[in-house]
């Protein structure tokens, strides 16, 4: 009995050395970051029988065991996740308001308001040329501006597209990271050092991504997006890249269409193409018809009633334009040959037309996983999601409805100002924008400002170039013209007529004494010896749309500029207008006054899935406000998600982190237990002594 005494203090005294031994290292690594408390866990050893009872035979340590909550984590991971997302958006939205800020400070809103005075300002001084010179630099403060908002915005993007290639970067590498102590796990899967770097691992990476993590029976863990791609599988780990502009196919099993399909221009947006019958790609009316969705299938651009809109597949020479996009299909290998086979109804076709990320789940099988509202399998969260948001939901939005706030100043002004007459007479115009296809209708000819023509009918006055004698004004006459579809029209339609009937139709009806031409795709105007001429009415919108007798040249955010005829000669702007005589009166203020309206002239913006109404100044304000309530709403969204991981993050570390205080009392606890073990070996030592006297 006294030997299994000495036993039982001397296994005792062991039991506690480790036992302040883990307590140590666990003050030790009390700032040790993804560090978890290790506790020791007592058993009774086995007892022994005895006719009166048993005898206990002390205690043995059963384990050191890790505390870990693995339901707390997976809920902190997750909300840390969320939590990354709001913060990375919150501060992008907060680099994209001060570039709002910024121009307001500069006064965009009061010089876009000095505009609208300087157009008043003009009859005051009906043949001068200070006004109209003060208000082309005050044009061309505006336009500055505007043009520096575009640069700024286009820099944002720069960053932002900078910043998610290093965090795929980084993904990549915690990712590998994960498969190595995976590995190790294998071997040691009680490894409590290896557990820790896996949790920091883990942690680390639901800041980029959202996760969820399942544990494997043999200690090691698969990760997966909360989207469902694999990350991390045992030893393997897959990986995200950047990917510029792209296109893709799904085809239906019965489908025989070889080609591709092809695109130029810029959108914030992702566009899917479902086609809804089958045909060819020629454009013709043979060719197949398919609708368009910016939002992944769930809604499809509609036409004004409702209904789906719906596009004819075209080749090169009919391309269709989407968004800011011209779209059309070729052959595999060539975009400019047209495809030989079919499309059935049913294919579908995938345009990227920005960087994106994507999982690699082979080398020839990467899926997007870009953030697309309405999608289930793309990112949601993680700071990697919040910046691809950053750049196509809040910067992309701002700058696209700044581009629709840009082009309705430009075509708005230059409508009205066509009308009008300056101090002097035209002997040329050249127009400032380019039909891509001359020979087609200017519906479809990619001119900038297409869609905003109309039918109706457009004059010009004429004038003896020596004399100033107003010879009258005549209406340009289409009857002669055949048109696009085959037949004649008397008076402009843009669905039928090109640009080379607008050329042929003014040279029919003004021979000898005006002559169009087309000069690298733009129209050209200009009178015969001993002529001059001036607009005298235009309900189309032909020459705000081809660009000639226009305030403002560009067609968006980033080109919009002050005409540079206007600039070398600033009697070109106009104040007056053409009278019913085909006069132009020098005190006329009637073009003036109508531009100087627009400061309240109410216009419709629009995107591809949004508009507003209101003056140009009240659209401007309306923008500059929605940056700040988008920088606003994320704040909010931070600190709620914030405040959320961080009770999460409180209590997991409530189990697993390391109190000092607490430590210290475990630690004098634990000294006091050594102690009496020494003590119940110094008393077996002294029983054994007695026994041993009594030989004596």
């Amino acid at each position: 009995m006294i030997s299994n005494l000495y036993y039982i203090g001397a296994n005792a005294l062991l039991n506690y050395q480790t036992a302040i031994n883990v307590t140590g290292n666990n003050m030790a690594n009390a700032e040790t970051a993804g560090y978890s408390r290790r506790t020791v866990d007592f058993a009774t050893r086995t007892t022994t029988d005895k006719y009166y009872g048993q005898v206990g035979n002390g205690s043995i340590i059963q384990a050191i065991r890790r505390n870990y909550d693995s339901y707390l984590e997976d809920q902190y991971l997750g909300q840390s996740a969320d939590s990354t997302y709001w913060s990375t958006v919150t501060s992008n939205c907060t680099a994209i308001e001060s570039l709002f800020v910024q121009v307001e400070d500069d006064g965009l809103s009061a010089v876009l308001d000095s505009l609208w005075t300087g157009f008043e300002a003009l009859p005051s001084d009906p043949g001068g040329t200070a006004n109209r010179t003060e208000l082309l630099g005050t044009a061309e403060s505006l336009t500055g501006m505007l043009n520096d908002l575009y640069a700024d915005m286009r820099s944002e993007e720069e960053r932002m597209n900078a910043e998610i290639r290093d965090q795929v970067n980084e993904v990549n590498d915690i990712l590998g990271q994960l498969a190595e102590v995976n590995k190790g796990l294998v071997a040691h899967p009680e490894n409590a050092g290896l557990q820790d770097k896996r949790s920091t691992l883990l942690t680390d990476l639901a800041e980029y991504v959202d996760i969820r993590t399942i544990e494997q029976e043999d200690g090691q863990i698969t990760v997966q997006t909360l989207e469902g791609q694999t990350l991390v599988d045992g030893s393997k780990a897959y990986s995200f890249t950047v990917q510029g502009p792209r296109a893709t196919a799904s085809l239906t099993t019965t489908s025989g269409f070889d080609g591709a399909v092809y695109f130029e221009g810029s959108s914030n947006n992702e566009l899917r193409i479902e086609f809804l019958t089958s045909g060819d790609t020629s454009g013709g009316a043979g060719a197949a018809t398919f609708k368009v969705s910016t939002d992944g299938g769930n809604t499809w651009l509609s036409n004004d009633d409702g209904s789906v809109q719906t596009f004819t597949a075209g080749d090169i020479d009919h391309q269709v334009e989407v968004d800011g996009l011209s779209i059309w299909f070729g052959d595999s290998s060539d975009s400019s040959i047209p495809a030989t086979t079919n499309i059935e109804a049913g294919d579908r076709f995938n345009v990227v037309p920005k960087t994106g990320v994507y999982w690699v789940k082979t080398t020839s099988n990467m899926v997007n996983v870009t953030p697309l509202e309405g999608a289930s399998n793309r990112l949601s969260g993680g700071s990697l999601a919040g910046l691809l948001a950053s750049r196509d939901e809040y910067l992309g939005e701002a700058q696209e409805r700044m581009d629709a706030l840009a082009a309705s100043l430009i075509w708005e002004v230059n409508y009205a100002h066509s009308q009008g007459a300056g101090l002097s007479h035209h002997q040329s115009l050249l127009g400032t924008y380019e039909a891509e296809y001359t020979d087609r209708a200017l519906s479809e000819s990619g001119l900038s400002f297409a869609e905003r023509l109309t039918g109706g009918s457009l004059s010009f006055a004429l004038y003896d170039e020596d004399t100033g004698e107003a010879l009258g004004i005549t209406g340009v006459d289409f009857s002669g013209v055949v048109a696009t579809d085959g037949n004649t029209y008397s008076t402009f339609d843009p669905s039928v007529h090109s640009l080379e009937n607008v050329r042929d139709a003014i040279n029919d009806t003004f021979p000898g004494q005006l002559t169009a031409s087309i000069t690298d795709d733009r129209l050209m105007l200009a009178a015969e010896d001993g002529y001059e001429f001036e607009s005298a009415g235009d309900s189309t919108g032909l020459l705000a749309g081809l660009g000639l007798n226009t305030f403002f040249t560009g067609d968006d955010l980033e080109s919009i500029a002050v005409n540079p005829d206007l600039l070398a000669n600033p009697g070109r702007v106009n104040s007056a207008h053409v009278n019913g005589a085909g006069e132009v009166n020098q005190g006329d203020g009637t073009t003036a006054l109508a531009l100087a309206a627009l400061r309240d002239t109410e216009i419709t913006l629009s995107t591809t899935d949004w508009s507003m109404q209101g003056s140009l100044s009240e659209c401007l304000a309306t923008l500059v406000s929605k940056v700040g309530g988008d920088k606003a709403m994320a704040k909010t969204n931070f600190e709620v998600s914030f405040a959320l991981a961080q009770d999460l993050y409180e209590r997991q570390q409530s189990v697993a982190g390391v109190n000092v205080n607490e430590e210290v009392v475990n630690l004098t606890r634990l000294q006091d237990a050594y102690d009496a073990a020494a003590k119940l070996i110094t008393t077996a030592n002294e029983m054994f002594e007695t026994v041993l006297s009594l030989k004596d």
